[in-house]
């Protein structure tokens, strides 16, 4: 297992709603998003 990390700058969603709902979806995935 290895542990997989996001930051929540570096990544963009169409809207900001959709950004949110795809870090979202990354946390339940155990992916760990840093803002």
């Amino acid at each position: 297992e290895v542990p997989v990390f996001v930051d929540a700058s570096c990544c963009a969603g169409v809207t900001p709603k959709s950004h949110t709902n795809a870090l979202e979806a990354m946390k339940m995935c155990q992916i760990q998003v840093l803002s």
